[in-house]
Parts: structure tokens; sequence; C-alpha cells
């Protein structure tokens, strides 16, 4: 009914600029591209939830930072749990790996790994930026509209999630966490044993613009992830259930998705 009475005022171009706004604020709304600092983005909510949860044990708790960069999220993790949980820190680019290891350095239970992982074990080539080493990426990023230019690159090593958790002795991880810039897919299908066997309890991905330089979308996230894991949306205070795939799920514009184990 209220779509009949409304009919004239869409797709009518005098509107286009008003609701144009309104899309952008509703994206906001959404949490969708807003800041990346873990205090407004939901991540720290997210880490004070799992904190609560695993109160009565948390010196058990494995937590992987994957795509590290130079180790604010670790750090931040840490702060929070005040030394109790073994944190894995992964950063494949050398350079970054240099400045990740003099600021964790002092923090005993950060385990620092200049490895990133993918769905097979390789080396190849990280594309990175002389301005920003949180851009760095497996794929040759077009961001002249943002005029920027991937153009330093690292020869870097991958390996499969599934075989690391084998060689270390890692029965469990308890919260992974991934920013690796449009390769997270690959990374899950690297994981392939954990997932299935429901050694990981959570899993935090990023999906946005990477995402359209990797071609992979929300889609595949979800269908992979949706027999075993609840999706969710990170909100600033608070997760939203993703109850079903629809294509308006497709916005590659930064946003933070949570993975919990259904039995978890």
């Amino acid at each position: 009914m209220i779509v009949y009475i409304f009919r004239y005022f869409f797709g009518n171009k005098n509107f286009y600029y008003f609701y144009k706004f309104l899309y952008k604020l509703a994206l906001k709304g959404l949490n969708v591209g807003m800041n990346k600092n873990p205090n407004y983005s939901g991540e720290k909510y997210v880490l004070e939830q799992l904190k609560n949860q695993v109160e009565k044990d948390p010196e058990n708790l494995v937590i992987f930072d994957v795509g590290a960069n130079k180790g604010d999220y670790s750090i931040l993790v840490n702060d929070i749990f005040n030394y109790t949980s073994q944190i894995y820190t992964f950063e494949p680019s050398p350079s970054v790996y240099q400045i990740l290891s003099e600021r964790t350095s002092n923090i005993k239970n950060i385990n620092l790994f200049n490895i990133g992982f993918s769905d097979k074990q390789r080396t190849e080539k990280l594309y990175t930026s002389f301005n920003s080493t949180s851009l760095a990426s497996l794929y040759k990023r077009n961001l002249n509209h943002y005029n920027i230019e991937l153009d330093n690159i690292e020869v870097i090593y991958l390996e499969e999630l599934d075989l690391f958790c084998e060689r270390m002795l890692i029965e469990k991880i308890n919260f992974l966490k991934l920013d690796v810039e449009g390769h997270e897919l690959q990374v899950l299908k690297g994981s392939e044993r954990m997932i299935n066997e429901s050694r990981i309890e959570i899993i935090q991905f990023e999906f946005g613009g990477c995402n359209i330089d990797s071609r992979t979308y929300f889609q595949d996230f979800f269908y992979l992830l949706k027999d075993k894991y609840d999706i969710y949306r990170i909100l600033r205070n608070g997760l939203v259930k993703v109850e079903n795939y629809d294509e308006s799920l497709e916005i590659f514009i930064h946003t933070n998705y949570l993975a919990k184990l259904k039995l978890y």
C-alpha cells in the first residue's frame, strides 16, 4: 500500500539526488563504510563480548589475527584479555613485519609469523602503496578514483591454515580474524578441515571494495559458511543476523561480518 501511494516519487529524476543522499545515510546506519577504528566499527564490542563468554577459562583462548599489518588489532586483543589469551599474529609483508615485531616485542603472548594464508601453499606477489601499508593486497587493485597506485611489489609466502594448525598442534581456534584485502575467501578455502570439523568457533571477516578486485561476492561467503555458522553483520554496539542471502548484500564498501559456529 505504501509503495502504491508513493509510486510517483520512485524513479523520478527530480528526486534522484535526494534518494542518493538517503542511500548514503542508510549505509552509514547499517555500519557500511564507517570508521575502521575498532572503537567505532564494533570490533572492540565483539572482543568484549567474547571475553564475557569465556571469562571462566580465558587462558586457553586461541586467537588468530590474520593480516595484522602493524599490530593494532593484536595489541587491542592483548589489552582486553590482559595477557590471558594466546594470540597468533600473521603479517606476510617483510617490511611491515619488521614494524610489527618492534611494536609487539614486549608482549609475551603474541606469537608472530611472517606468512600469509591462502587455499594452497605458494609464494606470491604482494602489491603495496608507499603511502599506506593497510592497502597491501595480493590483487593489483585499481584505485585510480582515489589517486592511489599500488606500485610497490614484495614477494611473500602463503600456506594453508589447515597445514599450519596441524604443524603447530593447534586443535581449536576460538576466534579467527581475517583482514587480508580481498583474499578472505581463499583463506577460508585453505581452512576446510578446521571448518568442517568445527574447530573454528568464530570467524570475523571483511567484505568491501577489495572484493571487486578479487572477484568474490558475499554470496560466496554465505553459502560456504551457512551450514555450520550463523552469520551476522557487526554494528557498533551489537550484531544483526543475516537470515537469508539476497543480492542487496552485495555492497562493495567496507563492512565487517561475524560467523559464529552454530554449536558455539
